[in-house]
């Protein structure tokens, strides 16, 4: 999972999208992996650019997670 997060922050949309991809599957790698993820995407939508928020997005819908900025 810590290499999908770290990718995210890639310079190449095509890895940004991939990685955002990957993490949206992280529970199928158990509660531990998912949780991981989830922490990841919610650090890219403070701070990651506009691709990677995008993907995050996704990824953290696909999770069935809330989004935190509109959980509240």
């Amino acid at each position: 999972m810590r290499a999908l997060a770290r990718a995210l922050s890639d310079p190449d949309p095509n890895v940004v999208a991939a990685a955002g991809d990957g993490l949206a599957r992280a529970h199928l790698a158990g509660a531990e992996a998912r949780d991981d993820a989830r922490v990841a995407l919610v650090a890219v939508l403070e701070t990651g650019q506009t691709l990677a928020r995008l993907a995050a997005l996704s990824a953290l819908e696909e999770l069935d997670e809330l989004i935190p900025s509109l959980a509240k």
